[in-house]
């Protein structure tokens, strides 16, 4: 699979998208890297990075959508995050990635977050109350713009901004069915592996 990539030397203006099937790697233009990745299994990859010469920059670790991985490269701080997984019965498992300076990556995992949320046809529970996902996704935006300290990343917003309400601590669920909730946080990472 091939990298979109802009010229990374220095920060590029934009996360690029790293699309990779399960237990490959790939090179990354223009900062002397490798992505490797594992096995795609239950919402979970193994991930590193090692420089040209095999160097760990980013030693192996397990990521789920919304985690991420920081690091310095020629003098500029990178974000690699998880931001979808596709674990298919038949056909190839890929892991699909952001990579750039550290806001840029976080900020597009979140909004892929709450667009997925907005489309779905799922009920948004908040303080009792039964919302559409697209007022819940506008809600989470709102909360988010808001949050201070910033939310640096994407297991950040989930635990801060898309656990719970600020003003009486009840947690946010999302129906699944006519008698069945998740916690919304939970629904967001898992929508995350899907499509």
């Amino acid at each position: 699979m091939p990298i979109l990539l802009s010229a990374c030397a220095s920060a590029p203006p934009a996360p690029a998208h790293l699309t990779l099937l399960q237990r490959t790697s790939q090179k990354i233009p223009n900062l002397g890297l490798v992505l490797t990745i594992g096995d795609v299994t239950l919402g979970q990859v193994l991930t590193k990075i090692d420089d040209d010469a095999g160097e760990p920059v980013v030693l192996l670790r397990s990521m789920q959508p919304g985690d991420v991985a920081t690091f310095r490269r020629s003098g500029s701080e990178f974000t690699l995050g998880l931001v979808k997984l596709r674990n298919r019965l038949f056909g190839d498992d890929l892991a699909e990635f952001e990579l750039g300076p550290a806001d840029r990556v976080t900020s597009t995992q979140i909004e892929s977050m709450l667009e997925r949320l907005a489309e779905s046809r799922l009920t948004f529970v908040r303080n009792g109350e039964e919302f559409s996902g697209e007022r819940a996704a506008a809600h989470l935006r709102a909360k988010l713009a808001v949050a201070n300290p910033p939310v640096r990343t994407a297991n950040e917003f989930l635990e801060r901004i898309a656990t719970r309400s600020a003003s009486t601590g009840r947690p946010y669920t999302v129906k699944i069915g006519s008698d069945t909730s998740t916690p919304l946080a939970r629904w967001l990472r898992w929508s995350s592996t899907q499509r």
